[in-house]
């Protein structure tokens, strides 16, 4: 008798064990953002709009990319001064990135450059002029 209640209780926990499996891989599929478009997001420099981010990167949303791309104009702007000469567009795995004397301020993804209508380095240099603008306005 104990045997079969031994078995009973395996098969339960089995199948009780597989249900909690499948909702923690459903949860996580959702956690997962589409590589694709997603609903923009605007890059903001005291109350200014710079620019919108409308591609999500890997694991990270347009809201996520644009927090980083806006902690990252607020480091860059704590210089004395900037120099535009100083800021680099590379590309790098299928990204382009802008950086400032080797402080990296974002990638732009080939998503982004498509649906600017811009190449990714044309959409770059766009952007560092609106960058590097920001910075004379404040």
């Amino acid at each position: 008798m104990y045997r079969y209640s031994s078995i009973a209780f395996l098969i339960y926990f089995g199948i009780l064990f597989s249900a909690l499996a499948q909702d923690t891989v459903a949860l996580a599929a959702d956690s997962v953002h589409d590589p694709g478009l997603s609903d923009p997001a605007w890059v903001l420099y005291q109350d200014d709009t710079l620019f919108c981010i409308n591609a999500n990167s890997g694991p990270y949303s347009t809201s996520e990319r644009a927090e980083f791309i806006e902690r990252h104009i607020k480091k860059l702007f704590k210089e004395d001064m900037l120099i535009q000469d100083s800021f680099n567009i590379k590309s790098i795995a299928g990204q382009t990135l802008i950086d400032y004397s080797g402080f990296i301020i974002m990638g732009i993804t080939e998503a982004d450059a498509e649906v600017s209508g811009r190449t990714q380095a044309d959409l770059a240099e766009h952007y560092v002029e609106i960058i590097y603008q920001a910075y004379q306005a404040h």
